[in-house]
């Protein structure tokens, strides 16, 4: 009897241990992305914003702010008359991007406009992927490399997790000369705090078994 007792507290101790995890998909088209949302989407196009307007640090949806290495961080109008988030003041270096996002926001999708690395010659300096980098409230974080289009046009990321995220960083690949890196846009901030349960598995269902295992020597001796 001691014997089983102290295994039943050893097991209802662990009642309350949880595990989870982010988990994290990668949304390539618009459509994907508003599919897999539930809850209402806000957008920032950066239209209402004059060029040359400084947005570093500035609270640009709902809470959610951007910073760069670059020595400005500006809305720049292009000759089509659209207007985007760009870092000014390279310098040679290679530029980062920082997207701090709102509280509680676990959907987020963005254009990357001038991104023309597309991978078809690995070893050409701009021919590497650009990186994304994704922090999430529980501090884990996930990295993925992505290539552009070699005309220049935009493409379209959007990220649903079930953990809120916390910090998108996007670092650019390097120019085809190999110095500096890659002079992209950021536009079309999306982002929603969807509907996503938490993943958990019960640390206790395992000890559960483990105990089952143990009583069951007893039982047939008793």
């Amino acid at each position: 009897m001691k014997l089983r007792f102290c295994i039943c507290l050893f097991v209802l101790s662990f009642q309350s241990t949880s595990v989870s995890a982010a988990l994290l998909t990668v949304h390539e088209t618009l459509s994907d992305f508003e599919s897999a949302v539930s809850t209402p989407i806000s957008v920032q196009d950066f239209e209402s914003f004059a060029s040359g307007t400084d947005l570093s640090g500035l609270d640009v949806l709902g809470g959610t702010s951007v910073t760069s290495n670059g020595d400005e961080l500006t809305a720049f109008q292009s000759a089509d008359g659209n207007t985007s988030m760009f870092a000014l003041g390279r310098s040679g270096r290679d530029l980062v991007y920082d997207i701090e996002l709102a509280s509680g926001i676990n959907a987020f999708a963005l254009d990357i406009g001038s991104f023309e690395s597309d991978g078809a010659d690995s070893t050409a300096p701009a021919d590497s992927p650009g990186l994304l980098s994704v922090l999430f409230a529980d501090s884990s974080s996930q990295v993925i490399e992505l290539f552009g289009n070699p005309l220049g046009e935009a493409i379209f990321v959007g990220l649903t997790s079930n953990v809120d995220i916390s910090r998108i960083t996007w670092a650019e690949t390097r120019e085809a000369s190999g110095i500096g890196s890659e002079e992209t846009t950021l536009d079309n901030f999306r982002q929603a705090s969807n509907n996503v349960s938490f993943v958990t598995e019960p640390i206790y269902f395992v000890y559960f078994g483990i105990l089952l295992m143990a009583l069951s020597p007893l039982g047939r001796k008793a």
